[in-house]
């Protein structure tokens, strides 16, 4: 017994220098000083009591502003957001709030871009797992998610930090300046170590949206959402259910530009809300919210996905608003993307560019609320820095591109009356 019991404390103390120099080896080669959930989860952790939850991707953490629903509601509330999050990873926060904060209601958003993920996909996007698991408490909850969320080739690098960076250790350099920054007041006191944090999981963030990009246009398909999110939502359905918490589901505002870009959105609404009626699950989609009551400007996003600081503050103004009783669903809400397309204005967008370099052209579209013609002045940057026009106005939207190395274009655009409605400049 006595030779089993020393065995035993070998083994032991063999096991702590090893968590020991894992952890040593982790604080040199992982550089985390600007993770955004490593500051969101410490000071959830710290939390005794958050009656809402916001749950979702950087659509929550970058557009819903708790100091105002903590004024409007008289509670305390958080963000539990983060990068790309998918329904997995929703599921593990919403389970590591609770067991910390005991949550009374969550805010879950579903993004119309993550409901079409199956597993396959989910399990290749390992860094939206790692962003979430690397800092949850060890838990079995912690285990049973990552054994699920990455493949087994995958267990590794997903149990420890170091090893996907164990790259750092050649270089003598880099050692020294995550050291460096690890070693400041703000990184060690979970102080502003991102300069746009505000606290409690919001990050808001200046900038407008440019009104120019080379997206594709989306098309919402039947059967969108995945039978693996089905299956993950249906576990957050379950778990709120069995502790008591008031489950509300929501689409967070895009800008009109992406809307009118999107094909068959009222697919996806309906969709969604069949899944949600089933479970009697509340859902609302704040991108068929009237402008009359919820106007947001191009300047209140930061680019097509997300909402810029202004534009949080606005929003969460008419959803804490809205979610207090203070304006009806009728007054907010249009039934139908549709709908509300009859009652919107005619109004230019913005403008998509995109280059096809095995055809030598570049592709041309106004984006605008109505289908309209328009006339495009075209003109490239030469090699000393002087605009060259390319194609006089004209309805032609496939434009001959002067090489076949990167340019610089500037686009003029005209409506049929031959007034400059707007220009845009993009390499491309």
């Amino acid at each position: 017994m006595k030779k089993l019991l020393t065995g035993l404390g070998v083994i032991a103390f063999a096991i702590v220098l090893v968590m020991l120099a894992v952890s040593g080896l982790d604080y040199v080669l992982s550089d985390d000083v600007k993770a955004y959930t490593r500051l969101i989860m410490h000071d959830m952790y710290k939390e005794d009591k958050i009656d809402s939850i916001f749950l979702g991707t950087s659509h929550i953490y970058r557009g819903i502003n708790p100091e105002i629903t903590d004024e409007v509601w008289d509670e305390n509330t958080f963000d539990v957001s983060s990068a790309l999050q998918d329904i997995d990873g929703s599921l593990a926060m919403l389970k590591e709030a609770h067991k910390s904060a005991d949550i009374d209601r969550c805010f879950f958003e579903i993004s119309w871009r993550k409901v079409k993920t199956d597993k396959e996909e989910r399990m290749k996007e390992t860094t939206t797992t790692y962003i979430i698991s690397d800092y949850m408490k060890p838990s079995r909850d912690k285990v049973s998610y990552l054994l699920d969320a990455v493949e087994s080739k995958d267990y590794v690098n997903a149990f420890f930090r170091v090893r996907r960076n164990w790259k750092n250790i050649y270089s003598k350099e880099t050692m020294k300046d995550i050291i460096a920054r690890k070693r400041t007041d703000e990184y060690r006191n979970y102080g502003k170590t991102i300069e746009s944090y505000a606290g409690k999981g919001f990050f808001p963030l200046e900038g407008k949206f440019s009104r120019v990009s080379g997206t594709g246009v989306r098309t919402i398909t039947e059967n969108y959402m995945s039978d693996d999110y089905r299956m993950y939502f249906e576990k957050i359905v379950d778990y709120c259910r069995e502790n008591e918490i008031e489950l509300i589901c929501f689409v967070s505002p895009t800008p009109e530009y992406t809307m009118v870009r999107t094909k068959n959105y009222d697919s996806f609404v309906t969709q969604v809300k069949e899944v949600c009626d089933g479970y009697e699950v509340p859902f609302y989609d704040f991108n068929l919210a009237n402008p009359s009551v919820l106007d947001l400007k191009d300047d209140d996003f930061m680019d097509y996905n997300h909402l810029n600081s202004s534009g949080a503050d606005k929003f969460t103004q008419v959803f804490a608003e809205f979610f207090a009783g203070n304006i009806t669903e009728e007054e907010l809400f249009y039934s139908s993307y549709s709908e509300k397309q009859e009652h919107l204005p005619k109004r230019f967008l913005g403008l998509n560019i995109k280059r096809y370099s095995d055809e030598g052209i570049c592709k041309v579209k106004a984006v605008s609320t109505k289908d309209e013609s328009y006339l495009y002045e075209v003109f490239y940057q030469n090699a000393d820095g002087e605009y060259e026009l390319l194609q006089e106005k004209s309805k032609n939207r496939e434009i001959k591109m002067p090489g076949s190395g990167k340019v610089q274009l500037k686009v003029v655009i005209y409506n049929d009356e031959n007034q400059k409605i707007d220009e845009f400049e993009k390499k491309i």
